[in-house]
C-alpha cells in the first residue's frame, strides 16, 4: 500500500505543474500578440527567440504530465 503523504504531495505536484503550464501558455499566447504588434527588427526577433524558450519549457511541463498521468 502506498504511503498517502506520497499520494498527497504527488497530487499536489501534478495541480502545481498544471497551473504553471495553464498559466505559461496564457502568458506565451500574450507575449505572441505583443510580438505581432512590433516592426521587424532586433527587439522583435529577441522577444521571439524568448518566446521560444518558453515554449520549450511548456512542452517540458507537458511531457511530464503526460508520463506522470499515465
Amino acid at each position: 500500500m502506498a504511503d498517502p503523504h506520497i499520494i498527497l504531495c504527488t497530487m499536489a505536484c501534478l495541480e502545481s505543474l498544471r497551473n504553471n503550464q495553464e498559466y505559461l501558455t496564457k502568458t506565451i499566447g500574450s507575449l505572441v500578440k505583443l510580438m505581432k504588434s512590433l516592426p521587424e527588427g532586433e527587439h522583435r526577433d529577441r522577444l521571439l527567440d524568448e518566446i521560444s524558450k518558453l515554449d520549450v519549457i511548456a512542452g517540458g511541463i507537458k511531457e511530464a504530465l503526460d508520463v506522470m498521468e499515465e
